[in-house]
């Protein structure tokens, strides 16, 4: 268990989403196969760091995951150490805004430019007004753990969920 700031018991708990874990077996299991097939092994050295960056950029950019304590404070681990980890304190805020990536195409709370080109991370957004954001944290989790993060965050610590008028330029 991570430490937050209070000794506060756990409401929620979200883990780190499947492509990370895959970012991370298949190249291994390309170079263990590549070693027994005997195949050429500088084609592989050419083309596994190009696929694995952008790997990387198009699925596990600011994996994450997500703990929610009885005390409202949220804590975002990032997997990757390059992320610095954020502490929020829940009680500060009072409404809540989000933007979806290309992972949900029918949510009308869209991150990107139309359906061609989205972002490939989800915002979460918090402010204490109905018009600027205060705090806005990029994540990647599972598919299903984001919508219960927003449902934890409405219910349980109570911030109202709206559009902030900050956000329109960057959710079309």
């Amino acid at each position: 268990m991570s430490k937050l700031t209070s000794n506060g018991n756990l409401i929620y708990k979200s883990r780190f989403p499947f492509n990370t874990y895959l970012l991370i077996i298949l190249p291994v299991a390309l170079i263990v196969t590549f070693l027994i097939q005997q195949l050429n092994i500088y084609v592989l050295a050419v083309y596994l760091p190009v696929a694995v960056v952008l790997f990387f950029v198009f699925f596990s950019k600011f994996s994450s995951r997500a703990e929610i304590t009885d005390n409202l404070e949220m804590r975002v681990i990032f997997f990757f150490p390059w992320d610095k980890n954020i502490d929020v304190d829940l009680r500060k805020f009072k409404y809540l805004d989000y933007a979806r990536g290309f992972y949900n195409q029918f949510d009308d709370r869209r991150l990107g430019y139309f359906s061609l080109l989205r972002k490939c991370y989800d915002l979460i957004i918090f402010s204490d007004n109905k018009t600027n954001a205060l705090m806005e944290i990029k994540v990647n989790m599972r598919m299903g753990s984001f919508n219960k993060i927003i449902k934890h965050l409405r219910n349980d610590a109570g911030l109202q969920l709206i559009t902030l008028k900050s956000v329109n330029e960057i959710i079309w």
